[in-house]
């Protein structure tokens, strides 16, 4: 059985990893608006990235509602109980902030650009969720996962197949461009990578369900093996691995590579002591995200007007500057806008 998350530690990675993932989202996203690209770092972070928030979903989920007692609950007592609570939660704390941060940013995106919208547009990217990939297609990958979950099974195996499933439909509908609809082939909630990141909700889980098994055969020789064989892969190698799933590129390979350097970086955050700043960001994960597109953006923008001449160091520093910016954002809207991320807030101040 699993391990529990009771013990501090085992907290402690998980939002040190999600805040190494986001600080990496920010990296790439202050390359696409600057327009400087450094090869060797992208090579490294894309293999886990955006993907391991969908393993850590995973393990996390599965750990809530496979474990007992959740587990012993039948269908009925899971639907009015823990699948409720679960849904309730996915939709106040991801569905509603992402709904909420595409209207304040829809009109802006558009003024900048200086591009006519047309009602299809607004609604596909607010309600339609095509806005921020990301939190739209952890919204529908929960949402499978608890539909499974009636069956109340209780073997991990039957999810991660049936999730195995999913991944592979999901890529063939995007490869032969397969739509639910003619607007766009990401309406609604880019569907399709909510798909195809299903496998890494499934390798959360099954992570979490062999927890200890995988940490006795990590020694300090099989980790250094790994990593050798990580560095090599993404140095030499690295055509051959696809796993940029906001893209829908994906193959078995960069799968694999994914599990590894995410497995490796576990680890390493299971060794290292808290760190104040990577927990902050890792429990802020969803107002990072939601700033990591318009941030990066006015900052490169501003910063080209001065300094037109693309160079490596100037990347680094509006890396730094965006994510202090968006640090200060964050810290303002948990104190003086905390409804933005669960508009349940609003009931409570009130009372």
């Amino acid at each position: 059985m699993g391990n529990s998350l009771n013990q501090k530690k085992e907290i402690n990675w998980i939002n040190a990893l999600k805040a190494l993932c986001m600080i990496f989202v920010f990296f790439g996203h202050s390359e696409l608006y600057y327009g400087y690209h450094i090869g060797f770092i992208d090579k490294f972070r894309l293999t886990f990235n955006v993907n391991a928030f969908f393993f850590i979903s995973g393990y996390l989920l599965f750990w809530k509602q496979l474990s007992s007692p959740r587990i012993d609950a039948n269908a009925k007592e899971f639907l009015t109980n823990g699948a409720k609570n679960t849904i309730i939660n996915v939709i106040f704390r991801i569905a509603i902030p992402s709904i909420l941060f595409s209207l304040i940013v829809f009109f802006p995106k558009f003024m900048l650009k200086g591009e006519d919208f047309t009602a299809i547009e607004f609604i596909q990217d607010t309600v339609g969720g095509t806005t921020f990939w990301f939190t739209s297609a952890l919204v529908l990958a929960e949402f499978v996962l608890i539909a499974l979950l009636i069956t109340r099974i209780r073997c991990i195996w039957f999810y991660a197949t049936i999730c195995f499933i999913l991944t592979f439909i999901g890529n063939y509908l995007f490869h032969n461009n397969i739509d639910i609809v003619c607007w766009s082939s990401s309406f609604p909630w880019h569907y399709k990578q909510a798909l195809i990141c299903m496998v890494y909700l499934a390798l959360g889980g099954l992570y979490w369900k062999y927890e200890s098994e995988i940490k006795k055969m990590l020694n300090r020789y099989v980790i250094s093996v790994l990593v050798i064989i990580f560095v090599i892969s993404i140095v030499f190698f690295s055509d051959y691995f696809k796993y940029i799933t906001s893209l829908c590129e994906m193959n078995i390979l960069g799968v694999l590579i994914t599990l590894l350097s995410t497995i490796l970086l576990i680890e390493l955050f299971k060794f290292l002591p808290e760190f104040k700043i990577l927990s902050f960001i890792g429990q802020n994960t969803m107002g990072y995200y939601f700033l990591s597109g318009a941030v990066p953006a006015t900052v490169a923008m501003i910063v080209l007007k001065f300094v037109p001449d693309l160079h490596w160091w100037m990347l680094i520093i509006i890396w730094v500057i965006n994510l202090a910016v968006a640090t200060g954002f964050v810290m303002i809207m948990n104190k003086w806008f905390p409804w933005l991320f669960d508009l349940r807030l609003l009931k409570k101040n009130n009372k």
